[in-house]
């Protein structure tokens, strides 16, 4: 047989054409008579790209190059001879396509058995069932042969999988049967079996080569025995040792890199020794001084004892081969990209140095590629990224999200600023949206104005008439939202009814009309939203599925049991399609996955994601057959991939080019063991006294790239604005601000800065607060004239009819409605006492007076200070009045009252004695002051009226204090170099501060 190998420090692919052009007796006419078959499209046009700097870019006529899968039918058919090929060619029918068999065997899961409660989860069993059915099909094993692989004292469950794969034995090969199509797998093994068959009766005249291909295939093997077998053909083997010893040939296991070829050989009936060196290219010798250790590295564990008797002097030849490899042990994937993107970015310097990446780890890849950016370098992951991930795949998923959910104003927002949402001007929406989340979505609710729209039943929202496009995109939302709810439409319809959506939002080609500048859209506008890799890759998919599904039986397609079913559904569909870049985006330099950085030959090789789990990947489960079931029916062992990851690591390794590995100690934010193939390194290297080198340079340049190197830190600000700015009117609140953080008060009334409410804001005590305020007040204005018998019944219906108001979460109402229930009675049962020598004359009303300061030149000034009080009564026999402050959230200490931290009952004082509260009929109330109290309303346990004035501590006292700690505190800020200090005393700062990041607080103050 003619069987030969290419070593792995040999390119493989220009090894190829010296050998197959030296072989054509270098005729480019007999060369281009050559048929060479490979493993994969990529590596075909790497072989052309090869073959064109090979022969320097001159004319000539390719050989026929195909990846074995792509072998034609057509051909196959005209060229057939035998009864037996024919056979094989009539039993070739059409493929099922993989959308249409996942829908058939989720909905045979979801109606013979009951192992998917819900059609999404039938989708995904049908999923991994479909890769199963691959698995049963490309090793040639028959449903039949399962029937013996679990005997009768396995777990029950064993059992009942057994019972639902042989249901899928009775129906799926008859429902292929009768719709005339088969798996895709089984095609392309007829396919390779009849030009087995075709070659095998009716060899070929022109040269047939199969380069690269490993054989793990069967029918591949088949027609590599065959191949092997032509006189004027054979098989090439990618990075085969021929010397490895005996032993360790006979107890590998599936994860050795050797363990593929020893099941070729046994197929092919041959031995190890019978494969001959492909002794052509640049390098003619049979090995590596490296191989040694590879066979080392890659020694089954049976006879890994072996490398204590390992002698350095023996190895001795490899150092020199060993100082092309360097090793990079970084903390986490992000210093890992920035090690590799520096060091990436340093080779480029050479013009002539070519450079692949090779990762396993899709993470880690888009890092190196974001990292590259730096240098204005574009690089992308040959491997793609799944659609769902992508700008177009995210921007669809997300109008079904907002479809679902219309009452979620952050992912409506979150569409309306995607980069893909343009309606008609994309300029024109954005403003439109700046100012509809500033003055709608993140704007203080405005109780009142709610408070008469329920009472007219309104359902509308607050008008936003003025914003037109917000509104029809919204319109569309809900269009789409009453389809995903209605059960009779079916999944390819919402499908539709959802892309005509995203088509209507999307961009699209409209003309601007070059004299006047408006825009003018044509009945027949183009969308542009199918342009680029990812729109174009959406395009097609879409496409196809939606033309699968119409060729669905209705009952066969995908049950929309709820809105969120279609998004898992669709999501499902997506997440098996790669969005790839058409063309390289540099010339030298290349990110590759495992699969194809195969026979891909470059000057430097990193090495990247060598985390154990990653490189080599965790064995994939199979949910239906343990590992045992498996091995007995026939099938793979699932250590087969970590093979073959074993052979991409020593087939790079070996290469003799330029070699960087490197792994992480963390993969995202969980902890990473090293890949069992750097362990092994490591401990064979230490045995022999020859350790990887490090780039500790590299490392010092990774850290310091980032690294500021003048780093100002922040100081407490203290701004110091005019005087003109300063004379400004102030709330009591305001005056609490004040006394604990001047700068919040510079920030909040001279700068006018405004806190904006959160989008979907959660209810809060604050709301709660305001609830009980509003109650308090309409039931203390209706009861002025006394406290009858229905007092408590009326303050229970306030409630009831305001509650919705200020919490419209309807979950959270009975909680709120049971609290508020016991505050009142005891509200109702201390006022009927209080009433008796009280009444309210002052409920939930503005006050205003003013004061006056002296400045540092003498020249006088006056301050507005205004305030609302909560409430204030009038003593039935001393006249005196009793300044009132609800208080339901924290309790207020009197030594804060005094210290002036807490000032609201003060400086209501303060503004009653100053005639500034006026009753109904517009008459200033003059009377003295009795008491300063607050009463508690949180819950009805700790209701109560806590009182800041008493027999030591006189409402005089308080007031005087107060007046005398306003006025100089007004004249101390009269001076312009008085600084709006942040938080002077941080004993005393502000529990809630809304300027807190303006200040950058956490960089200078206590808790940094």
């Amino acid at each position: 047989m003619n069987i030969w190998t290419i070593p792995h420090h040999v390119p493989f692919l220009k090894s190829l054409i010296a050998g197959l052009f030296e072989k054509s007796n270098h005729d480019l006419e007999e060369f281009s008579k050559i048929q060479i078959l490979l493993p994969s499209r990529r590596a075909c046009k790497n072989l052309k790209d090869v073959l064109l700097n090979y022969f320097d870019g001159n004319l000539l006529l390719m050989p026929d190059i195909r990846a074995l899968g792509d072998l034609d039918l057509d051909e196959l058919s005209l060229k057939a001879t035998s009864s037996k090929t024919a056979e094989i060619i009539s039993a070739i029918n059409p493929t099922i396509d993989p959308v249409r068999r996942q829908c058939i065997l989720a909905k045979m899961i979801f109606d013979k058995t009951d192992l998917a409660p819900s059609h999404e989860q039938a989708l995904l069993i049908a999923a991994a069932l479909g890769r199963f059915l691959d698995d049963m099909t490309t090793e040639g094993v028959a449903f039949d042969d399962l029937n013996g692989i679990i005997p009768d004292q396995y777990a029950h469950h064993w059992q009942k999988t057994l019972h639902f794969l042989n249901i899928l034995n009775d129906q799926w090969p008859k429902w292929l049967q009768e719709n005339g199509l088969i798996e895709s797998a089984d095609k392309r093994n007829l396919l390779l079996n009849a030009w087995a068959d075709l070659w095998a009766t009716t060899p070929p005249t022109n040269p047939v080569y199969i380069a690269g291909v490993t054989g793990t295939i069967p029918a591949a093997a088949t027609l590599m025995k065959t191949v092997a077998s032509l006189t004027n053909g054979g098989v090439i083997l990618p990075g085969f040792d021929v010397e490895c010893d005996d032993d360790t040939w006979k107890t590998m296991q599936a994860d050795h890199p050797y363990h593929g070829f020893k099941t070729l050989l046994d197929h092919l009936e041959i031995t190890k020794d019978q494969i001959k060196i492909w002794s052509y290219g640049e390098d003619p010798k049979n090995t590596s001084s490296l191989d040694p250790v590879l066979r080392e590295i890659m020694r089954p564990s049976e006879s890994s004892d072996l490398w204590f008797t390992l002698n350095k002097e023996n190895f001795e030849a490899f150092k020199e081969t060993l100082e092309n490899i360097t090793y990079l042990k970084t903390k986490d994937e992000l210093e890992e990209a920035q090690l590799v993107a520096i060091k990436t970015r340093a080779l480029l310097e050479d013009p002539k140095k070519t450079i692949t990446i090779v990762t396993a780890n899709r993470n880690l890849a888009r890092h190196i590629s974001s990292k590259m950016k730096r240098w204005g370098l574009d690089i992308d992951d040959s491997a793609g990224i799944p659609l769902h991930q992508s700008d177009i795949g995210r921007w669809l998923l997300l109008i079904a999200q907002a479809a679902t959910k219309t009452e979620d104003q952050a992912l409506f927002l979150s569409l309306l600023k995607h980069q893909l949402t343009h309606l008609d001007d994309h300029a024109h929406l954005l403003k439109d949206v700046a100012n509809f989340e500033k003055n709608i979505l993140r704007a203080a609710p405005d109780y009142e104005s709610i408070e008469e729209e329920n009472s007219v039943s309104s359902e509308d929202s607050p008008s936003t008439e003025i914003y037109e496009r917000i509104e029809t995109i919204k319109t569309e939302l809900k269009s789409l939202n009453s389809a995903l709810k209605n059960k009779t439409l079916s999944f390819d319809q919402i499908l539709e009814a959802h892309l005509k959506l995203a088509e209507k939002i999307g961009p699209k080609d409209i003309k601007e009309n070059i004299t006047d500048g408006t825009l003018s859209h044509d009945d027949d506008v183009q969308s542009l939203l199918w342009r680029g890799d990812d729109g174009e890759t959406a395009a097609h998919f879409l496409s196809r599925l939606l033309t699968t599904f119409k060729k669905l039986d209705q009952n066969d397609h995908p049950k929309i049991q709820t809105p969120k079913s279609y998004i898992t559904i669709l999501r499902q569909f997506m997440s098996g399609v790669n969005v790839r870049s058409k063309f390289g985006t540099h010339p030298r330099v290349q990110i590759l996955g495992l699969m194809e950085s195969r026979l891909h030959d470059s000057d430097v090789f990193f090495l990247c994601g060598l985390n154990e789990g990653m490189w080599p990947p965790s064995p994939p489960s199979d949910p239906f057959l343990s590992r045992h079931m498996r091995m007995n029916a026939g099938l793979p062992s699932p250590d087969k991939m970590i093979g073959l990851a074993a052979h991409d690591f020593i087939s790079k390794l070996g290469s003799g080019r330029e070699i960087y590995i490197s792994n992480s100690q963390k993969e995202g934010s969980s902890p990473a063991n090293p890949s069992r193939f750097i362990v092994r390194l490591n401990a064979i290297l230490e045995k022999l006294e020859a350790p990887l080198k490090t780039d500790t340079q590299l490392l010092k340049w990774a850290q310091q790239i980032d690294e500021t190197q003048n780093v100002l830190s922040a100081k407490r600000p203290e701004p110091k604005p005019p005087l003109p700015l300063r004379a400004i009117g102030l709330s009591a609140s305001d005056v609490a601000l004040w006394m604990r953080d001047p700068y919040g008060l510079y920030a909040k009334r001279i700068l006018k800065l405004k806190k904006l409410e959160p989008i979907n804001k959660q209810i809060s005590f604050a709301e709660r607060g305001q609830f009980i305020h509003r109650c308090m007040e309409k039931w203390v204005k209706e009861t002025l004239d006394g406290l009858n018998e229905t007092a408590l019944d009326r303050l229970l219906e306030i409630g009831a009819e305001l509650l919705p108001t200020y919490c419209p979460d309807a979950s959270i109402q009975p909680f709120w409605q049971h609290r508020f229930e016991e505050l009142a009675r005891e509200i109702v049962s201390y006022e009927r006492e209080w009433r008796t020598h009280n009444q309210p004359i002052i409920i939930e009303e503005f006050g205003e007076c003013y004061l006056s300061a002296t400045d540092k030149n003498g020249k006088d000034h006056r301050f507005r200070l205004y305030a609302k009080a909560d409430r204030i009564d009038q003593n039935k026999n001393d006249q005196s009045l009793s300044i009132i402050d609800y208080k339901s959230g924290t309790k207020i200490t009197k030594n804060h009252v005094t210290k002036g931290l807490e000032p609201q009952l003060a400086v209501e004082a303060i503004i009653a004695q100053n005639d500034g509260y006026k009753s109904k009929d517009g008459i200033s109330i003059k009377a003295p002051i009795g008491l300063l109290t607050y009463w508690i309303l949180s819950k009805a346990s700790d209701f109560g009226n806590d009182d800041i004035t008493n027999k030591k501590t006189q409402p005089e006292a308080i007031i005087e204090n107060a007046h005398k700690g306003l006025t100089d505190l007004f004249r101390a800020f009269l001076d312009e170099d008085m600084p709006y200090l942040a938080i002077p005393n941080e004993d005393y700062a502000p529990k809630y501060n809304d300027y807190e990041h303006l200040s950058r607080y956490q960089e200078w103050g206590q808790s940094s």
